[in-house]
């Protein structure tokens, strides 16, 4: 690929994503449906966790470092300074929701994709 050539997805794409792992990106309509199918599951789930949260506990995490390997440690504790379990639970139901990507491009390998970004880049920005 030259470097002054990109190509950049025309459609309107929403990425949806699980945490730092890759997701997929989704044409609007995708989306709004999408949105939908959360919203009733999450609704259930939160009822499900409000009609047990007396069994509930607040989850709470640290990291601790045996032999200098970093380790993660899950506790759960009753003290006055974490939230409430209603809290959390309205924390643990909101949907990640897919966020719009105005700029998308179709590149075959992440080197490329840099190097169409250097390019649209270049040609967008004049330097003085």
């Amino acid at each position: 690929m030259e470097n002054s050539k990109y190509e950049i997805v025309p459609e309107k794409l929403f990425d949806f994503t699980a945490g730092v792992y890759c997701g997929v990106l989704m044409p609007e309509h995708v989306m709004k449906k999408l949105a939908k199918l959360q919203a009733a599951y999450l609704q259930d789930v939160k009822r499900l966790l409000t009609d047990h949260k007396d069994e509930l506990y607040p989850s709470s995490w640290t990291l601790h470092y045996p032999e200098g390997k970093q380790t993660q440690v899950k506790f759960t504790s009753t003290e006055t300074e974490c939230d409430s379990i209603e809290s959390r639970i309205n924390n643990a139901t909101i949907a990640s929701k897919p966020v719009h990507c105005p700029l998308v491009f179709n590149a075959s390998s992440m080197e490329e994709a840099e190097a169409m970004a250097n390019a649209h880049y270049e040609s967008t920005h004049t330097i003085a």
